[in-house]
């Protein structure tokens, strides 16, 4: 497993579709985390929204200190190893262009995730994209050799985890990104007709479906790990009070 960390330490971390609502519940609950006296590190993948430490070092500190840290503790170095050495069993030649994009994506996280836990202790971390989360839109068919092992290297030792499972209706989904141009322009979009965004949309949901029953399936073994599923078409102080009340359950 991965990064050490003191049991008295909580990880939560959202897997769903990109427009499912992740990053809406992901800043509620920080806000009400600290409302009960937590200490919380919040990572959004939206820059707007990281933490204030990690932007105060400029674009090129950015990508090279998370790199820098892996190295500063040896169980990192360890994880990121392994990790490397799975993608590679993967056969990266036979990915597509998109499921390479998401074996980085996922090692970019893990340091990311690394170096905010070394750098800024905290009671809770949050993270709007679990690292988990670029592993299940992989292909199942290409993953699924893997996938236990890639579950096993990126869970934190010594270390709770709440993983959370967002469901959202597929056109609810849809609708969203259509409706936002932001969204839209940041997936490169813009143009693209609400028959094109749900074929795409269909095949990654298609991917996350089968990889997410079988992550679920794998974590339920692990005793460290929580694994609980929300609605966003639910009033989001509803989620966000669910999640709340299972983080206040666990050993404080």
């Amino acid at each position: 497993m991965g990064t050490e960390n003191n049991y008295n330490t909580k990880i939560i971390s959202f897997i769903g579709l990109p427009g499912s609502g992740k990053t809406t519940i992901t800043k509620e609950l920080q806000r009400k985390l600290q409302s009960k006296g937590y200490e919380v590190v919040c990572w959004e993948k939206k820059e707007r929204g990281m933490v204030k430490y990690f932007l105060s070092y400029n674009k090129i500190q950015r990508h090279i200190l998370p790199c820098l840290y892996v190295f500063k503790n040896w169980s990192s170095l360890k994880v990121f190893a392994r990790s490397i050495y799975l993608f590679v069993k993967l056969n990266p030649w036979r990915l597509s262009l998109e499921d390479i994009k998401r074996c980085w994506n996922t090692l970019k996280r893990f340091l990311i995730r690394n170096f905010l836990m070394q750098k800024q202790k905290a009671d809770v971390y949050i993270f709007d994209e679990a690292i988990l989360n670029f592993i299940s839109h992989i292909n199942a068919e290409n993953i699924n050799g893997i996938l236990e092992e890639l579950v096993d290297v990126f869970i934190p030792a010594n270390t709770y985890m709440v993983i959370v499972l967002v469901n959202t209706p597929f056109d609810v989904i849809v609708d969203r990104i259509i409706a936002n141009p932001k969204e839209a322009e940041e997936r490169g979009w813009i143009g693209c007709s609400k028959e094109r965004i749900r074929n795409i949309y269909k095949k990654m949901q298609q991917n996350q479906e089968k990889n997410k029953e079988r992550i679920a399936d794998i974590i339920e073994k692990i005793d460290n790990i929580f694994t609980i599923k929300i609605d966003t078409t639910k009033i989001t102080e509803e989620n966000v009070k669910y999640i709340t009340d299972v983080i206040m359950k666990i050993r404080r």
